[in-house]
């Protein structure tokens, strides 16, 4: 395949020299199996592939684009006919431009993003592992009674990136993944509870430890009471987080700050949350899910605070929202595959950890709740942070979690919510490319019974 792609490279580099000013080929191969267990059985087997180039041209401030699923050198000949000939109907902006080469700080093997042990010529060990994430989940207590949606899967992603400036560069990533949704039942009352690991190492994936802690969710809910609405100490435990941070991660990417759809646009350099948080975006974080020498545009990927005790440090840019306000792509360019064009998106944005544990957390609250789950999160207004979302948790009470509570909402607007965080654990979890630990906030309302 690599052969193939520098065949590919050579045959569009050829042919866009001279037609334009400047021109990007992004060539992407990428191959993947899913399996889903059910009933201790295999249930489905999805074996995926698929390869293309997308081609980006610039001429007199002019931006034309196209791709093609096929490697073939005619229907390659003919999308670059038809991207350079309707470059006459697009809307000039200055603004358009490519990146010139820059070498990377980090390679690629010393990030932790490709396991050679991946490959999809032999399934038995997906079969395997998807059978394991099921059977632990029933194996962890007798009240769970229905298993969902036991799932592994794994991938392998090649990408690489040239363009007339001198940008070559490619990337070789693997990604493992297993998730499970489990059912709970006791005296008439369900619940349910999921988990789910991602990582790029199969290894970095544990079927037992993904049953477990979905079958341990689902039934430590059970039993859940209400409580009366009322001021209440809270901690949002680390998933929990993760769903608003992923949320809120839209309004640090300069394509929505330029345009005023950011509720962070005019907040650069000024408080807008406690001291005790700091966000960062971190492309080259060791193992992350996003992390990459380079990112799609052949930039390198960096480390960008974007919160420091509180204070909006600033934002995320690709090369072309860089160049609109005279700055420098900070390695955040992101496409939804060959199918589209670059901008600007997160890497790995997390919550740095604190110094305290959960437990001490907990401990240190006389009379408050620790959630546990929200509902609702998709309905966050990301331009303006109000949320009004279903949750969760535990009653606690002289530190001791004493039972579960459901039928429960907290809302506000998220700045002001961050606002009030008062400590910040040290138990990063990540989902995907967005971690975060748990952390604890002075006062929230709490809408129950």
């Amino acid at each position: 395949m690599k052969e193939r792609m520098e065949n590919i490279i050579d045959m569009l580099t050829q042919r866009l020299k001279g037609r334009v000013d400047a021109f990007e080929a992004y060539v992407e191969h990428t191959d993947g199996v899913t399996v889903e267990a059910r009933h201790k059985s295999i249930d489905s087997v999805k074996v995926t592939s698929s390869q293309g180039v997308g081609i980006r041209v610039i001429k007199d401030e002019r931006c034309g684009f196209g791709f093609s699923s096929t490697f073939d050198e005619r229907a390659l000949s003919t999308l670059i006919d038809d991207v350079t000939d309707g470059l006459s109907s697009v809307s000039k902006d200055r603004a358009l431009t490519l990146p010139s080469p820059v070498e990377a700080t980090v390679e690629s093997h010393a990030l932790g993003i490709f396991d050679s042990s991946v490959d999809f010529v032999d399934i038995d060990e997906h079969r395997k592992r998807a059978l394991m994430i099921e059977e632990a989940t029933y194996a962890t207590d007798k009240r769970v009674k229905r298993v969902r949606k036991a799932a592994y899967g794994e991938r392998r992603a090649t990408f690489r990136t040239v363009n007339s400036l001198g940008v070559d560069v490619s990337v070789e990533a693997t990604f493992s993944s297993g998730s499970v949704m489990a059912v709970a039942t006791e005296d008439g009352d369900s619940q349910m509870g999921w988990w789910v690991e991602m990582g790029h190492r199969r290894d970095s994936v544990s079927p037992v430890e993904i049953g477990t802690k979905a079958a341990t969710k689902a039934v430590e809910i059970l039993g859940a009471r209400q409580i009366k609405s009322g001021l209440y100490p809270v901690v949002l435990e680390n998933t929990v987080m993760v769903d608003i941070l992923g949320t809120l991660g839209g309004a640090f990417l300069a394509s929505n700050t330029q345009k005023g759809r950011s509720m962070l646009a005019d907040k650069r350099g000024k408080k807008v949350m406690s001291p005790v948080i700091n966000i960062w975006d971190d492309g080259l974080l060791p193992g992350g899910w996003a992390t990459a020498p380079y990112d799609c545009e052949g930039v390198p990927r960096t480390r960008t605070p974007l919160v420091l005790e509180g204070v909006c440090q600033g934002f995320l840019y690709d090369t072309y929202h860089a160049r609109r306000e005279n700055t420098s792509s900070t390695g955040n360019a992101q496409r939804m595959g060959f199918l589209t064009t670059p901008t600007v998106g997160v890497s790995n944005l997390y919550i740095e950890k604190g110094n305290a544990s959960m437990k001490q957390l907990v401990g240190s609250i006389k009379r408050g709740l620790l959630v546990t789950e929200v509902m609702g999160v998709h309905t966050i207004d990301t331009v303006t942070g109000e949320f009004s979302l279903g949750a969760m948790g535990f009653l606690i009470e002289d530190g001791e979690v004493i039972h579960p509570v459901r039928g429960i909402a907290i809302a506000g607007t998220l700045l002001k919510l961050l606002e009030k965080a008062m400590a910040v654990a040290d138990d990063v979890c990540f989902i995907g490319p967005v971690g975060s630990p748990s952390v604890m906030f002075e006062e929230l309302h709490i809408s129950g019974a």
